[in-house]
Parts: structure tokens; sequence; C-alpha cells
């Protein structure tokens, strides 16, 4: 696969290689795809959190609740 980048992007791609913090353009690219792939796990978390709370499905903790929340969170009861 061939890519051609835009000229500020490859500038980009460039400066941090120049800059010393990644070895190769492809470690760069590397770098970037990951935090779009993470970017992307968390945007379908928060969608799915959206339909549980839209669903009535969640729970409400006070400021006094920690303990609660811990023990929930370890039964399997709330996902973080």
């Amino acid at each position: 696969m061939s890519i051609v980048l835009p000229p500020e992007f490859e500038a980009l791609v460039n400066l941090r290689v120049a800059s010393g913090e990644y070895a190769s353009e492809q470690d760069v690219l590397r770098t970037t795809f990951n935090l779009f792939q993470r970017r992307e796990d968390r945007l379908a978390h928060i969608g799915e959190g959206t339909q549980q709370f839209r669903a009535g499905q969640f729970q409400e903790y006070g400021e006094n609740d920690r303990e609660r929340f811990l023990a929930n969170v370890a039964d399997g009861e709330v996902a973080i």
C-alpha cells in the first residue's frame, strides 16, 4: 500500500521523526492509527452507555457510596 499525505500531515510526521520522538515515519503512523482505534473504541463504549442510560439501566451513587460502588464493580454489576 502506498499513501500520499497532504503536505501539512507529511510535515507533522517529519517533524516528529526529526525531533527524535519517533524512530521512523511508520512509528508515527502506527501511533496515529492506534490512537484512532482507541478513539473509535471509546466512542462505541460511550454509545453503549448512552443506550443503557436511556433504557434506565443505571444506578445512582452519592458522595458516601464509594464502598457500595467498588463492591458493585468487583461483582461485575458496574462496568468502568
